[in-house]
């Protein structure tokens, strides 16, 4: 099935912000986060997981057909055949190539050795029934309707003729079928009561032959009534129940107004529940009261936990979630930074109140599934950050718990706990943590889209180090995020690109020395061992951004000290074996003037590499301070040189990786003079001070305007041009009109000669 993308990537509804990436939108399953494996209840009702989509695609066992069906025709041939060969024959052979297709099926060569024959022949019937039923919306083909007129007919005298029982009645079912689409409204009926009802069978056969009866029905509430307990007892039909069932409350109140017991009511408020994506805890609390047996509760109460933990973790995991992106709208930025945090308190207010029903129902309730109730206890209990409490839930799960997925479940929920509480990570503690790690892998068979599962834990394990402040550990972990887990630092080339990603925007100079010391020492601990075991291809890389976090620092020693240990082929690179081409983009003079603020001409006569360039920055430097002569011009350059280094420069590449647009403090998230000009300001102020020229002088001061309006552009600095050009004009009078523009900047700029 095809999946429809979501250009509004999370529904959150208890939240009024959603998120957009440019050129690429992620499905919305691919990014909401669920540290809950989903299938911890009814499989079968995977379809009705909470999903960005409402409707969830997974699928959980692979099968084609439905489990009750595939139950009943395994415990009739007493186990014999698996159910994956039964549901191979029955369900993914066509009736137009049915026995021969499949010829080394086991449960096929029964039926050829002439065991089973009857039933061999009902098979191959209800095959033909759904080849003539079948409508080809491309080929506008619709169903056979004469050809299902004489099939019914044989539908209702072989129910009538045969002696076995469960072919009667699947016979009969058949019959109902093609007398449903043949509009055949009594005889419908009447095979379902006069036939199939007396037969007293327990099999799910009975429940679908009822839901065509009650898809017939002329009184709709009484039809939606049936569908209720047919959404409880079935699930092969609950998809087709969910669409056809009415929204509206008013419908709702009156199909309640008619139910009278309360296990119809908890069916009713089960179905609607289903159909509300928000907060569903009033109708989990209503179905708790009515009627605690209820299979769907299961279901409900972990499409609950989904549904909080995407509410409390996804946009705070992902950086996907925010409608309105705050660096957009500068005079709007501190009302969504409210909006969003009363959002997020009010989510956690609800964490706490579905916690505090859920414990109240353990107490007191033995009827439901206690260890299902005790484990989302554990992992909401981690959410909040309660660990006393998350240890409490966890032991009752595991005294009474036998489910694999389940245990799985507890793992992980312990490790991530760990994390939360862990500050001092020892030796021993890091090899622990390993241990729990690889312990996960042997639940992958029993935890759905394990590998998905197991990316968004490194992920939510980098976060919590991250929020620790230990970037060097986040980074680590978030390279080993993986399953197309789909987040900020997703990297579609090598999931080790994103160790760098999560450096580059929060490790400073320090933070990479730690780094570094961690990888140079021979006596890592096991936990350091596996997750550096990738990155020796990418050193060069990972060293450049160590030496590049003390250029935004602007300590420009050690910087060189660490870029004059790279290889001098390193910055010849032209293709993307460092996933950056060092050679493309370093191909223009980082000194040169700009005298416009975008120009597509650039000094291609004069290049330097990043050491180069550093080394040519401490020359200027030490020049300015022992040769008064040209210091002005000097400045000048040095100006241009932090300029250049800005977004709007000729050479953000020095200390960018990424061009970005859209954040206040620059793309690495440690360079705040890369939205500023705050560096080049100083050095073009110096420049204008030490001027002899006062025609230079102007000019420096007009470089100074750049800065101002990249300050203006992209933080929450605001300078009035006009304001600007009044001072201008006070302090140089014969200048300022002429440099109002561009058109005598090149006879200014000569004016340095005379500086």
């Amino acid at each position: 099935m095809k999946k429809i993308k979501l250009i509004l990537f999370l529904l959150l509804f208890s939240r009024l912000q959603t998120g957009f990436s440019c050129s690429y939108y992620p499905y919305g399953e691919d990014i909401r986060i669920c540290l809950f494996s989903s299938n911890l209840a009814d499989e079968e009702m995977s379809v009705f997981y909470y999903s960005t989509y409402f409707l969830s695609e997974r699928i959980q066992d692979g099968l084609e057909g439905p489990d009750a069906n595939l139950n009943e025709w395994y415990a009739y041939f007493k186990g014999q055949f698996s159910k994956e060969t039964i549901d191979q024959l029955i369900y993914l052979s066509e009736f137009d190539n049915f026995f021969p297709a499949l010829t080394k099926n086991e449960l096929y060569q029964h039926f050829k050795a002439g065991n089973d024959r009857d039933v061999a022949d009902y098979l191959q019937f209800a095959k033909c029934v759904e080849y003539i039923l079948e409508i080809d919306f491309w080929s506008d083909r619709e169903f056979d309707r004469t050809n299902a007129t004489k099939a019914y007919e044989i539908a209702v005298s072989s129910a009538k003729k045969t002696k076995n029982e469960i072919l009667q009645l699947r016979y009969a079912y058949q019959a109902v079928v093609l007398g449903y689409y043949l509009n055949k409204r009594e005889d419908v009926h009447t095979l379902f009561t006069e036939t199939i009802l007396p037969l007293k069978s327990n099999s799910i056969i009975t429940e679908w032959a009822r839901f065509y009866d009650a898809c017939m029905l002329e009184n709709e509430l009484e039809r939606y009534l049936i569908f209720a307990r047919l959404f409880e007892q079935t699930r092969s039909k609950n998809e087709y129940i969910y669409k056809h069932f009415p929204r509206d409350k008013e419908t709702h109140e009156k199909v309640l107004a008619i139910c009278e017991t309360d296990e119809d009511r908890a069916n009713v408020i089960a179905l609607t529940a289903f159909m509300n994506p928000a907060r569903g805890l009033e109708e989990i609390k209503q179905i708790t009261k009515l009627n605690p047996e209820n299979s769907l509760l299961d279901v409900l109460l972990v499409r609950e936990v989904n549904k909080m933990e995407d509410w409390y973790f996804t946009n705070r995991y992902t950086n996907y979630g925010m409608a309105i992106d705050n660096g957009w709208w500068d005079e709007k930025k501190e009302m969504f930074t409210f909006v969003d945090a009363v959002n997020f308190e009010k989510d956690k207010r609800y964490l706490k109140e579905v916690i505090e029903f859920c414990e109240q129902t353990v107490k007191k309730n033995n009827q439901i599934n206690l260890p299902l109730w005790h484990v989302s206890l554990a992992y909401m209990n981690y959410m909040s950050g309660d660990q006393a409490d998350m240890e409490k839930f966890a032991n009752l799960a595991e005294q009474n718990c036998a489910d694999s997925t389940m245990l799985g479940e507890l793992k992980s929920i312990r490790l991530l706990a760990t994390v939360q509480h862990q500050t001092n990570w020892s030796d021993d503690d890091q090899n622990e943590l390993l241990i729990r790690l690889q312990e996960l892998d042997s639940f992958r068979k029993h935890i759905y889209n394990y590998d998905h599962f197991k990316g968004q834990i490194m992920l939510a394990i980098s976060r919590q180090f991250l929020e620790d402040e230990n970037p060097v550990m986040a980074a680590l972990f978030e390279g080993q995020v993986e399953g197309r887990t789909v987040e900020k630092y997703t990297d579609w080339n090598s999931s080790t690109y994103q160790t760098f990603n999560l450096l580059n925007e929060h490790a400073t100079s320090s933070d990479m020395d730690a780094f570094f010391d961690v990888w140079k020492t021979p006596n890592k601990t096991d936990l350091e061992e596996f997750l550096f075991r990738d990155l020796e291809p990418y050193k060069w890389r990972l060293t450049d951004l160590w030496a590049t976090t003390y250029l935004r620092e602007d300590r420009l020693e050690k910087a060189l000290e660490i870029y004059e240990t790279i290889p001098d082929s390193v910055w010849q690179i032209t293709n993307h074996d460092l996933h950056y081409y060092y050679n493309r983009e370093l191909d223009v003079n980082p000194f040169e003037t700009s005298f416009m603020t975008t120009s597509f001409f650039r000094d291609r006569s004069v290049i330097y590499t990043k050491p180069e360039f550093v080394r040519e920055i401490l020359r200027l430097k030490k020049e300015v301070k022992e040769n008064p002569k040209q210091r002005s011009f000097n400045y000048m350059l040095l100006g241009n040189a932090y300029y250049n280094m800005t977004i709007n420069g000729n050479s953000w590449y020095m200390t960018e990786y990424f061009m970005s647009r859209y954040s206040y403090e620059g793309s690495s998230g440690q360079n705040r003079s890369y939205y500023t000009g705050e560096r080049a300001l100083h050095y073009y102020k110096l420049a204008e001070q030490n001027s002899k020229s006062p025609e230079f002088a102007a000019f420096c001061y007009r470089l100074q305007y750049k800065c101002l309006l990249l300050k203006n552009t992209y933080t929450n600095y605001r300078a009035s041009p006009s304001e600007f050009m009044k001072r201008f004009k006070a302090k140089y009078p014969a200048y300022a009109d002429d440099l109002y523009g561009c058109d005598y900047f090149d006879y200014y700029f000569e004016k340095y000669k005379e500086a």
